[in-house]
């Protein structure tokens, strides 16, 4: 048995059914390569194996139809499920250049080595997982801890740029540059994310659902604007917060965004007025109004809504109520406004439990 370990070959079961080499010893280069599934039918010995759960004794290759050749002139094989906790994860197969070089006693040890196998797989998976974790987690530190420092350049920055009546084309360029450079530190902390994680589950990641999409969020509050970066950011967003209407007017006439999420209680403008000037320096952007409780003691919204306002979102908000409310704010067309001033059907959120993470 222990000479046959030089013809082995060890494939993976993907949720497709695609049977994936993992190790291929002694085979054929077009044995290896071969793209198998887990079928009883058409699919060797190894890919009936894989779909019935069963091992396979093969004592003579040259009489077996479901044989196909794996290592160059082989007259037996072997070939074993590998299974963890009851459900079949892939396949050992060995080969012998020799007929009837296994017998049952041989299926039992290889067995118990396919046990083992899938152990240990089973440890490599939970280190890879492991690895993502950490990584994912060392970089949304990095990014939260970030986030509103950065903010705070660009709106500072932006501000600057908005209100400087000179004709000084370096200041102008300077000022440029540096929101450039600040927006570009945030995109090679996702970069660099990515880059550390092992690339099999890059591939695996779920899309996200405000991919590309660029936010803005006005509020007084420093939580709720860090709740928003790391909320929005796992979706895909990028995030740029302002602290009052004039920092937030400031952004929306210098770059464009796919949505503005406004509280209704800035230090310097209300909800109302937040919400014309964004859309009179941004006539496309749609514009969400946020407020504690339903409190709105200048009429905000109802002032807004007459101007086409949607959404409302009372904090503190669920989280999965905020991503429904960018991603249709993005998605969704802006409705046109009836006759008596107000747009049909406007939605509104409800007071929900605290932003979760």
């Amino acid at each position: 048995m222990r000479q046959c370990l030089d013809f082995i070959e060890i494939r993976l079961l993907k949720h497709s059914g695609r049977l994936v080499p993992l190790l291929s010893e002694g085979m054929t280069p077009l044995a290896a390569d071969r793209e198998l599934f887990a079928s009883e039918t058409g699919n060797g010995v190894t890919g009936y194996v894989a779909a019935t759960g069963r091992g396979y004794l093969c004592p003579d290759t040259t009489r077996d139809p479901r044989y196909i050749e794996g290592a160059a002139d082989a007259r037996s094989s072997l070939t074993v499920p590998l299974v963890r906790h009851g459900t079949v994860i892939g396949t050992l197969n060995v080969e012998s250049p020799k007929p009837n070089a296994f017998d049952r006693r041989d299926q039992q040890f290889l067995e118990i080595y396919g046990r083992n196998i899938a152990s240990a797989l089973t440890t490599l998976e939970l280190l890879e997982a492991e690895k993502v974790s950490t990584a994912t987690a060392s970089v949304e530190a990095i990014a939260r801890e970030l986030a509103l420092p950065l903010d705070d350049i660009i709106s500072d920055a932006t501000t600057a740029l908005d209100r400087y009546g000179g004709h000084d084309e370096d200041i102008v360029s300077r000022l440029r540059h540096l929101l450039d450079r600040a927006r570009e530190i945030r995109g090679l902390i996702r970069r660099a994310g990515t880059a550390i994680l092992p690339e099999n589950s890059r591939a695996s990641r779920p899309p996200k659902r405000l991919a590309d999409a660029r936010v803005l969020v006005a509020d007084a509050d420093e939580t709720i604007r860090g709740a928003a970066h790391q909320l929005l950011e796992q979706q895909g967003a990028t995030v740029e917060t302002a602290r009052d209407a004039q920092e937030a007017i400031a952004l929306a006439r210098q770059s464009p965004y796919a949505a503005a999420l406004v509280d209704i209680r800035l230090p310097d403008l209300d909800g109302y007025e937040s919400f014309r000037r964004i859309r009179e320096v941004q006539p496309g952007v749609p514009v969400i109004l946020m407020t504690g409780f339903g409190y709105d003691p200048t009429h905000s919204i109802v002032k807004a809504r007459k101007e086409g306002l949607r959404t409302v979102l009372y904090k503190p908000f669920h989280v999965d109520r905020l991503i429904e409310a960018v991603e249709q704010a993005i998605r969704s067309p802006a409705p046109a406004v009836t006759p008596d001033g107000f747009p049909p059907a406007p939605s509104l959120d409800r007071p929900g439990s605290c932003p979760e993470s």
